[in-house]
């Protein structure tokens, strides 16, 4: 059975909450080696877990998804209900981790598993856990957050504080989806008042960057670029590289089209695309390509749009039903 205080660090609670991610990486490997001493299998696979997540969230994809699997197989889940839990985050986190990598159809199975597992726990804290994966999940692949409401009504019911603010967090972003933006906005903004207000950090520069575009939305750009420079000072700060190439180069670039500036905007979205592509982030790259093409087919340069895209949505052998996908390949058939 892991330590508890240990444990807590990766829901980013706890004494350790403001280290940098590689610190976490190597706690990770230090409770690995002791489980090795001691022989004990869930002290070693705990030691994974903690490396697998914090290298996730350095942006070091395919790191994380080799610890992460090692552990992860989603029949036979631990008896115990602590070892239960981890079982179930480490299956959460390897989804999340195939998705950004591009294999979304097996990154919805380890999700749903994960779910499956926390109402058989029925624990509450594991669900919401749980739920949370999922709606990130959803936000990757441009899905509907369709696990909103219950993650929002569990944590207020149970009282879950963290859970509660990325439930506010997601129904915002829902209403954002909606076109309802100034109502998104007084979510987003009271959701990161309420993770400032108990210390949480993990996931702070991808909510900063949906309040950038939100702002930007309802007229606010000044206040855009704020958050966006807020979030990028962040991820310096703790080295939550995951989503750098959205908040450094892609949101930017949206708001420099937005604006008009199409060079600009071109610069920043090539620099998202190579970032991506190096972290082997094959959604976040296709991402950011369908803006690049769109760009351009609006500028009659469709066959450099086509070739553009066309490799990056080949890639893809799965998870053709989600909206992120059916996007990519309109708008290949528009410039074909």
């Amino acid at each position: 059975m892991v330590p508890y205080a240990v444990a807590m660090t990766i829901s980013g609670k706890g004494p350790e909450k403001h280290s940098a991610q590689r610190d976490f990486v190597k706690l990770g490997k230090q409770i690995e080696n002791v489980g090795e001493v001691r022989n004990d299998i869930a002290i070693q696979a705990f030691g994974r877990l903690l490396r697998g997540i914090s290298s996730f969230y350095l942006g070091e994809l395919v790191a994380a998804r080799a610890l992460l699997e090692q552990d992860a197989a989603p029949s036979h889940p631990p008896v115990d209900r602590r070892d239960a839990h981890f079982h179930a985050l480490r299956l959460a986190a390897a989804g999340l981790t195939l998705a950004h990598l591009g294999h979304v159809d097996q990154a919805r199975s380890r999700v749903d598993e994960a779910l499956s597992q926390a109402r058989r726990m029925r624990s509450a804290l594991t669900l919401a856990q749980m739920l949370v994966y999922a709606n990130v999940l959803d936000l990757a692949t441009g899905s509907p957050l369709i696990h909103a409401e219950e993650l929002l009504a569990l944590s207020t019911g149970q009282k879950l504080a963290q859970w509660q603010a990325w439930a506010t967090a997601f129904r915002g972003l829902a209403l954002a989806a909606a076109g309802q933006a100034g109502e998104a906005f007084a979510l987003l903004t009271q959701s990161l008042a309420q993770l400032r207000a108990i210390g949480a950090m993990n996931g702070l520069p991808r909510l900063l960057v949906s309040l950038a575009r939100v702002s930007a939305r309802i007229g606010q750009s000044a206040e855009a670029w704020r958050y966006i420079a807020e979030a990028a000072r962040m991820i310096e700060a703790t080295d939550e590289r995951m989503y750098e190439a959205e908040v450094v180069y892609e949101a930017p670039g949206d708001l420099l089209n937005a604006a008009g500036d199409l060079s600009g905007a071109e610069q920043y979205y090539r620099q998202a695309i190579a970032v991506a592509e190096r972290r082997s982030a094959k959604l976040s790259q296709l991402r950011s390509s369908i803006r690049l093409a769109r760009l351009w087919h609006d500028q009659g340069r469709r066959a450099e749009a086509h070739d553009l895209l066309g490799p990056v949505y080949g890639w893809f052998t799965e998870g053709f039903d989600v909206p992120i996908l059916k996007e990519a390949r309109a708008l290949l058939d528009e410039t074909g």
